[in-house]
């Protein structure tokens, strides 16, 4: 990567303005947890350890960045406004992301620059837009308001990351800040299951459906979720961070250095969560990316033919030890699933139908369980009363399917497109002079793509594994014109 650039010193006076609202803050908060109970004090005890963090550091931007990537995945917000699902909540990693934008603006203005978007980013707020306009139309607005909040905070992030992501430090930083945030969900996830326990705290929306599994063997199972609050979100999130680590295993120790055996050791933490989460459709996404990791390695002759059958054997090796030692993911693959696959089809029936009956613009944004009431596919005849009511409550557990119904074929086109865009900053790079940033951004690259597959099986509304999504945007966007900046500078 490009040599990094020392940051400045903060002002003296940003610094203050920075202790005296930590401070403020902190004893809002400590007058509030102390009557809360112990997880909002140890929460506290974390952001009083934070703030000091950011005050002493001569690159506070980059720490509050940092923080905000690494709690991403906790599940551990305030509501501002409950009511039915999703609400509007306020998470720990929204403090840290709002303090980081912050600082990002002053600099700009302190520097008299102006703003860099993208053209990738006037698509994003032009998807954004759109979504705010089928609120209009939506079945259900005040749900459809809230998902468009939680979308305007998303691209908003992609947008700051976009503009300020240009040095190796700070690359370097989003990874460590990523690693920290897949170590913590691994160790929580073992912990989970070896008590059987989710180990909620207070704070967190976590949902039991789909958490415990009886098989029709008798054998029983129970999933982890980590921070994340569910098991298929956790997957997810898994799915997203460990495709980078296992680009930058694959290269090789002579590659990678020293850090190879801790990002080995990550990897195989992170493949081992994977596996009690018994997400089906996050093994396959994560098997998509790694047959791409795999074929532009080869592709790019990073990786022997040999070498590559070898990873193969060695698979192949690891999943008969596993199913050995975790049997409930052979009966996640071959028996019963407590009706979750019939449900899904049922649930692509219904959206089917609903997109038959609003095909253009659909039912607007967060009006699908309100739709879904007066949906009936001829499907549902062959099912009990009891489980319709179940799957209406649901929205359909595909991603394209779900875009479809709410904002129509027009709205899926735009987020198609979106995607396309996002995937195409890998590929429309000529030549990547930064080994380094190449193995990065393949990683990334082969995320997305196996979001892509993952999408067919489950809805991704609003929640952590969006905005991964986004923040996978901007990283792609930002390394890409990292490679075009040093092409120009040869």
């Amino acid at each position: 990567m490009a040599p990094s650039v020392p940051h400045p010193m903060a002002p003296v006076a940003l610094r203050v303005v920075l202790a005296a609202a930590a401070a403020l803050a902190l004893t809002v908060a400590l007058v509030v947890a102390w009557q809360a109970g112990e997880t909002w004090l140890g929460l506290v005890a974390m952001a009083s350890a934070a703030a000091v963090l950011v005050f002493c550091s001569a690159d506070p931007k980059t720490v509050l960045l940092q923080l905000a990537l690494a709690t991403l995945t906790l599940d551990v917000s305030v509501a501002l406004f409950s009511g039915k699902p999703p609400g509007m909540y306020l998470f720990v990693s929204d403090l840290f992301a709002a303090g980081y934008a912050c600082l990002w603006l002053a600099e700009k203005a302190m520097r008299r620059e102006g703003l860099h978007f993208p053209r990738l980013a006037g698509l994003a707020f032009a998807y954004l837009g759109f979504l705010w306009l089928s609120v209009a139309y939506s079945h259900y607005p005040m749900h459809g308001i809230f998902l468009a909040i939680a979308y305007t905070k998303y691209i908003l992030l992609f947008a700051v990351l976009a503009d300020d992501l240009r040095t190796a430090r700070q690359f370097r930083a989003v990874l460590h800040a990523l690693a920290v945030a897949l170590a913590a969900n691994c160790v929580l996830a073992f912990v989970q299951l070896v008590t059987q326990s989710p180990l909620g705290m207070q704070g967190t929306k976590g949902s039991t459906i789909g958490v415990d599994l009886v098989f029709d063997s008798g054998m029983s199972a129970f999933r982890p979720s980590g921070l994340t609050g569910h098991p298929n979100t956790l997957a997810g999130f898994l799915t997203m961070v460990l495709p980078p680590l296992m680009v930058f295993v694959l290269l090789g120790r002579r590659a990678v250095g020293a850090r190879f055996w801790p990002a080995l050791a990550l990897l195989a933490a992170g493949i081992a969560a994977l596996v009690t989460t018994l997400s089906r459709g996050g093994w396959i996404a994560l098997g998509v990316a790694a047959l791409f990791i795999v074929a532009m390695l080869l592709r790019e002759r990073l990786m022997r033919p040999g070498r590559a059958v070898a990873l193969a054997a060695l698979c192949a090796i690891g999943a008969l030890l596993g199913a050995a030692v975790y049997p409930e993911a052979v009966q996640r693959l071959l028996s019963s699933d407590d009706g979750s696959t019939q449900a899904r089809l049922l649930m692509i029936d219904q959206a089917l139908l609903i997109v038959r009956q609003n095909p253009l613009l659909g039912v607007g944004l967060g009006g699908y369980v309100e739709a879904a009431r007066d949906a009936t596919p001829s499907s549902f005849s062959h099912v009990s009363p009891e489980f319709q009511e179940g799957v209406r409550k649901q929205v359909a557990h595909n991603k394209y399917l779900l875009t479809a119904a709410e904002n129509g074929l027009a709205g899926l086109a735009l987020f198609c497109l979106l995607i396309w865009h996002i995937v195409r900053q890998f590929f429309r790079v000529r030549e990547w002079r930064d080994p380094g940033a190449y193995a990065f951004a393949l990683g990334l690259t082969a995320a997305v793509l196996g979001q892509l597959v993952f999408f067919l099986f489950d809805h991704f509304y609003a929640d952590v594994r969006v905005q991964i999504l986004w923040v996978y945007a901007a990283l792609l966007l930002a390394l890409a014109r990292q490679q075009s900046v040093a092409a120009g500078r040869a």
